[in-house]
């Protein structure tokens, strides 16, 4: 997974309310999310070449294109808690995220195919 933020800059983001939630795609396919926290917020992108999940910094926080439906549930809760998955191959292909109190991941961003696919999961079973 390419970071570039450092652990401070996802520590600095826990606890910050999510503003909005965008993205961006090319042929129908999400390439791209960005989750504004106010002045400051993540880039969320799939690399083609490598289908590995791409988490970037970005201040001030630029939206992309067009509102991300399936994160609206989460737009107005409070960032908990981040991880990102590497799977058997080496590749980081998959970055999570949890909201307010839950230290469960909710959200999953998984690079399959160039596409940037993007999974709610359930809170039950646990």
């Amino acid at each position: 997974m390419s970071f570039t933020l450092d652990q401070g800059q996802l520590q600095a983001l826990q606890g910050k309310i999510l503003v909005s939630a965008s993205s961006e795609a090319q042929h129908g396919c999400v390439t791209k999310v960005v989750l504004s926290f106010g002045n400051a917020g993540l880039t969320i992108a799939v690399n083609p070449d490598t289908d590995e999940v791409e988490v970037r910094w970005l201040n001030p926080c630029q939206l992309a294109s067009d509102p991300c439906r399936g994160l609206m549930t989460f737009v107005g809760q409070k960032l908990g808690w981040t991880w990102s998955a590497r799977n058997d191959r080496g590749y980081r292909d998959a970055f999570l995220l949890s909201f307010e109190e839950t230290v469960v991941p909710q959200v999953a961003f998984v690079g399959v195919a160039g596409e940037l696919r993007i999974r709610l999961l359930s809170a039950q079973g646990g």
